[in-house]
């Protein structure tokens, strides 16, 4: 017997199914490169817990910033959760993670094509950003010494993800 639903949500369906499309686009991107003149103008929300970036770059848009993808990017892979990109900001190159959950906007002005999107912010951060520190691996002595903080580390703060450290510093 199939189990019977009250209602169907079909908003939720909606944004699933838009998202499934924007993941397909940037597949063909990554395996064929861009056709012609398109390119991608992406707007996500910085402050989503899973978005990884340059503290920089958090610093300079703590909220949300749009990203093109165009000329000065490389390395884009597509995840099943999201993507990895790497784009070059003043010649600077930003390695970045962004998942799909995390995008409010998708643009591609040469088509004409925008998909809006409705991003998790359930759990984006509201307070502080979180500072990213960069390692090579776990031992003390490649760990960069943080000087003149005065609030404390709590270790349930402490985030890992490829070779970034995410610390939440609160003070008491």
């Amino acid at each position: 017997m199939t189990k019977t639903t009250k209602e169907i949500n079909y908003p939720e369906l909606f944004q699933k199914h838009l998202r499934e499309m924007l993941k397909d686009l940037l597949e063909i991107i990554e395996k064929n490169g861009f056709p012609g003149n398109n390119h991608f103008y992406i707007t996500f929300k910085t402050n989503h817990p899973e978005v990884v970036i340059s503290h920089s770059t958090r610093a300079k848009y703590p909220k949300e910033m749009t990203i093109v993808l165009q000329h000065q990017y490389k390395g884009l892979e597509v995840e099943k959760t999201g993507f990895k990109v790497s784009l070059a900001f003043n010649g600077i190159w930003d390695n970045m993670y962004i998942p799909f959950g995390s995008i409010s906007q998708f643009v591609d002005p040469y088509a004409g094509f925008l998909i809006p999107l409705e991003p998790d912010e359930s759990n984006c951060i509201t307070t502080e950003p979180l500072t990213l520190i960069n390692v090579e691996d776990d031992n003390e002595a490649s760990t960069p010494k943080l000087k003149n903080i005065d609030k404390k580390i709590q270790k349930n703060k402490i985030q890992k993800k490829d070779n970034l450290v995410f610390v939440d510093f609160t003070s008491d």
